[in-house]
């Protein structure tokens, strides 16, 4: 992966260069935009949606703390058809009270359970796009790129990826093929040791159908190269494949805007990594919801309702894996904790969402959500009771925001998560988080 992105840089490099010597006069053209992020939260038994127990260690109880993040991103149009794009990213984590977003992951790829990151800029996108490949509507990207589908339920931007994407793009349609390299968590450890796996993808689709309409259908195939538990000369595979379609609508003068998607999963692991039998995967994900946007004149108004499953293993088929597993770079982020729906692993998911909000003054907004996790595995069960099916928690947000300028906006949210005690893993008592903040653009 490091050599790719290293090629994209040099080639980009050699590209400036040969503009600049040829003395085009409006080429190269630079354009340099980023965000900067900053937040302030207080939290009360707030711990990653488990363990909401202020009885159950540290961690668990009260904490205030800061973090910042900001994204710089570099682009250069070479000429009418080629740009080169740099992006890379820098968050704090000053002590145990500016902690950094996300989490720290060791030398494994495992959550230390610290929050807690390495604080030396991270590269996020290095690659070179061709609009025009030799004629027109040919096009392609090579390089590091994060690719970002519909609502990223199953290709979005948790992790990014080194590659090549080439595609044809007419009036009426689209249609790309892709070829990726993943590592284990690239962007939270260095490690050479950590399982590489290749990701091919065909999807394609019409915006604007209709003058109402905008489909996506894709097809995703993973495949992870393991060594052979009982023979270290062979090589035996984990290979899964996605097949899906979105769809994305535009009603009543866009006021009203509709969405479904469905994906099913199959393939199958030769071998346990740990030596054990051979397993077929099988699942699926189903995403349904609506936004609504009214203006009234003097105010607006908004409403939003989402149902989303995601299948959750069976603990019966010891032969099959129905956990929806994704390409495991999707990345749906929902609730205050910023939970990713899109990889939800055994227990699989079904969450409901229903909220809204008003704008009584320009550039003020307040809003109020509801979101409902369940259980959607099958046949689990802990000390001898049933837990496939049940409720994890609930969570309430109360969102404030004012828009200071075009691109700069302050916000804040109020949170309640209320966990299900009966439920393993998460506590009984109700968890408070709140955060400030202030975002800016340009």
């Amino acid at each position: 992966m490091k050599k790719i992105t290293l090629f994209v840089i040099v080639i980009s490099l050699m590209a400036i260069t040969s503009a600049l010597i040829a003395g085009d006069k409006d080429y190269p053209q630079f354009k340099f935009g980023g965000r900067i992020t900053m937040e302030l939260i207080y939290e009360n038994n707030m711990n990653d949606y488990t363990d909401f127990d202020e009885d159950t260690g540290a961690g668990n109880d009260a904490e205030s703390y800061g973090r910042a993040r900001a994204d710089l991103n570099f682009k250069t149009m070479i000429n009418d058809d080629i740009c080169a794009v740099i992006s890379t990213r820098f968050e704090n984590g000053n002590g145990n009270k500016w902690l950094s977003f996300g989490k720290n992951y060791d030398s494994n790829g495992n959550d230390d359970g610290s929050k807690m990151q390495d604080t030396s800029p991270k590269l996020q996108e290095a690659y070179i796009g061709f609009k025009k490949l030799f004629f027109d509507g040919l096009n392609a990207e090579i390089g590091r790129k994060a690719y970002v589908y519909g609502a990223g339920n199953v290709m979005g931007d948790l992790d990014k990826v080194d590659g090549w994407r080439i595609g044809y793009k007419s009036d009426v349609f689209y249609v790309n093929f892709h070829y990726m390299l993943r590592e284990q968590y690239p962007n939270y450890a260095m490690n050479e040791t950590a399982v590489q796996y290749t990701i091919w993808g065909l999807n394609g689709g019409m915006d604007n159908l209709a003058d109402m309409v905008d489909l996506n259908v894709y097809y995703w195939l993973n495949y992870m190269p393991m060594q052979d538990p009982d023979d270290a000369k062979e090589v035996v595979a984990d290979m899964h494949s996605i097949f899906g379609a979105r769809g994305e609508f535009s009603l009543m003068d866009d006021m009203l805007m509709p969405y479904a998607e469905f994906a099913v999963q199959f393939g199958a692991n030769e071998k346990a990594a740990a030596g054990g039998d051979d397993y077929t995967y099988s699942g699926y994900m189903i995403d349904l919801g609506a936004d609504f946007e009214k203006d009234l004149g003097n105010m607006a108004v908004d409403a939003n309702l989402e149902i989303y499953m995601a299948s959750g293993d069976d603990a019966d088929t010891a032969d099959e894996w129905e956990g929806w597993n994704g390409t495991g770079t999707g990345n749906h982020e929902v609730g205050y904790n910023d939970w990713n729906i899109a990889n939800v692993g055994s227990a699989g998911l079904m969450m409901f969402n229903i909220g809204g909000g008003i704008t009584p003054i320009e550039n003020f907004r307040a809003g109020l959500n509801f979101f409902m996790f369940n259980d959607n595995s099958a046949n689990y069960k802990v000390n001898g009771k049933e837990i496939s099916g049940e409720n994890m928690c609930n969570e309430l947000d109360i969102d404030l925001s004012y828009d200071l300028a075009k691109k700069t906006c302050l916000y804040t949210t109020f949170a309640f998560v209320m966990p299900n005690k009966d439920y393993p893993g998460y506590g009984e008592d109700t968890a408070f988080g709140w955060c400030v903040g202030a975002q800016t653009k340009w």
